[in-house]
């Protein structure tokens, strides 16, 4: 599976019962549902000049209710089988707006979903419909445990794509202090472009470690109630861009 980096990572970190994620729990008000882990880490993702990673806010979705047995054997639900479906799908925008992305870029859902990473920031949630995530439970999950950035550097993504609209700048910002970072000109936290009749935001910078890991990182807007076809075509060609200029 190629998972298992990633899988191997929840382990070592002890998600659902290390003393960050007790704290986390204790302090919600509502129970939480989850570690969900990493949607997707395709086969082929490594070999890609893309090497294209999506990450949304939170996991919402029906995997949660026969989770109990997962939790306790490894602490984390693995939805990857679910994901497996859902990108095939259409009811939810985060979704089917992907999937269309995947496939202007790779020419088919199939092709193009074994040389993705998809994933989610925040690991745990307290809805099943909507993000009430609250900035307690963010903290404890991004910039105290920086699940989501550990899995990042396993994998080292060339071009990351958040859909997170501004909710999760902060943390955004702390993980990208770690690196030299060029934000593109003009194109800030707050800097928006067209969607149809809508307005998205669209913050991009160009980011390398010490190491030399470089990579691209576009922050944006959830694509619920967006213009699809205008929305995918942004995307897809940002990634592109990336590309023709590497």
């Amino acid at each position: 599976m190629s998972e298992t980096p990633i899988f191997e990572l929840y382990e070592s970190l002890k998600l659902w019962s290390n003393p960050i994620c007790m704290k986390c729990r204790s302090s919600a008000k509502t129970d939480l549902c989850g570690p969900v882990g990493i949607w997707q880490l395709g086969d082929d993702f490594f070999n890609d000049p893309n090497r294209l990673v999506f990450i949304g806010k939170t996991a919402r979705g029906d995997l949660h209710n026969e989770a109990e047995q997962q939790l306790k054997s490894r602490g984390f639900i693995d939805g990857t089988e679910k994901a497996d479906l859902w990108i095939e799908e259409k009811w939810s925008a985060y979704w089917h707006y992907t999937a269309a992305i995947i496939e202007k870029l790779y020419g088919s859902i199939e092709i193009g979903w074994k040389k993705i990473a998809f994933t989610n920031l925040v690991k745990c949630n307290n809805s099943m419909d909507i993000d009430n995530t609250t900035h307690e439970t963010s903290n404890y999950c991004l910039n105290e445990l920086g699940v989501v950035w550990k899995e990042l550097k396993i994998i080292k993504p060339k071009n990351i794509v958040i859909f997170s609209h501004d909710q999760y700048d902060r943390y955004i910002e702390t993980f990208l202090s770690n690196f030299h970072h060029v934000e593109i000109e003009d194109k800030g936290k707050n800097f928006r472009i067209e969607v149809g009749k809508k307005q998205i935001l669209w913050w991009e910078q160009e980011c390398m470690d010490e190491e030399g890991w470089k990579f691209r990182i576009l922050r944006t807007s959830h694509p619920e109630r967006k213009k699809k076809d205008i929305f995918v075509e942004k995307i897809a060609n940002w990634v592109k861009i990336g590309v023709q200029n590497a």
